[in-house]
């Protein structure tokens, strides 16, 4: 805070409006080998009652009846370590990382003067989604920032914080992230979006049409039936003539 209040002595007048979050994981002070396997139960998403919210008015939107209420839940819940000397930490398993108990701490840098703005500590397991809009809401509270532009890699790159950065006029520049399709099946980023007609043109020059809105907010496309039942494959024969440009 001190730092910050600062900045117009250092010739930083205007409120932040770039700044870049990484974490990095620190090593707990524990013995790995010293754990239980214990049954936790799982944080509920703070999101999901706007999620239903948006999902039923997509469906609305679209002409589907509401989703029946699943009804009360029981928690869910996950066998993890836990060291029987730091419950703290929590046991960090990720793809080219360290096994064992670590923390992670989340930091925000600011791109104009390189400045760490923000420092946010979780336990090892936390995925570093979850702090992420949290920690940009809170120092714009804090410290005023204007912030305009996030630099993110392709692990922040999820439909909420997207769209809680599209909502808060946030420009996010993402990171690329290799598709890990299936060999010999056509990848999403290979279908073409219509917006006109709410389909997506396939590569094989037939079409998806909207099938369902699901309970995780994702739309649902499908080969029309009609193709089902023909096998006709050629779009032109069952769409609007459609710009060449868009196919």
């Amino acid at each position: 805070m001190a730092i910050c209040t600062k900045f117009e002595g250092y010739g930083l007048k205007d409120p932040l409006s770039d700044v870049s979050v990484i974490w990095q994981h620190l090593k707990a002070n524990v013995n790995k080998n010293k754990f239980e396997n214990q049954e936790v139960e799982l944080t509920p998403k703070a999101y999901l009652k706007e999620l239903d919210e948006a999902v039923a008015k997509d469906r609305k939107a679209h002409g589907r009846k509401p989703l029946k209420k699943s009804g009360e839940e029981k928690p869910k819940t996950k066998e993890a370590k836990c060291s029987t000397t730091n419950q703290d930490s929590e046991f960090m398993h990720r793809g080219g990382k360290p096994k064992g108990f670590f923390y992670l701490h989340h930091c925000t840098v600011d791109a104009k003067a390189n400045i760490i703005t923000d420092v946010f500590v979780t336990a090892g397991n936390v995925n570093d989604t979850i702090p992420y809009l949290d920690r940009i809401k809170a120092q714009m509270e804090k410290y005023g920032f204007a912030v305009k532009r996030v630099g993110i890699d392709a692990g922040y790159n999820t439909p909420y914080i997207c769209k809680e950065l599209y909502d808060m006029g946030i420009r996010a520049a993402v990171g690329h992230q290799h598709s890990r399709g299936a060999k010999g099946k056509i990848g999403k980023w290979q279908f073409k979006y219509i917006p006109e007609w709410d389909v997506y043109i396939c590569p094989e020059r037939t079409y998806l049409e909207y099938r369902t809105t699901n309970r995780d907010g994702y739309r649902e496309y499908q080969v029309p039936k009609m193709l089902q039942e023909t096998g006709t494959p050629d779009i032109e024969a069952n769409m609007p003539d459609v710009d060449a440009a868009c196919i």
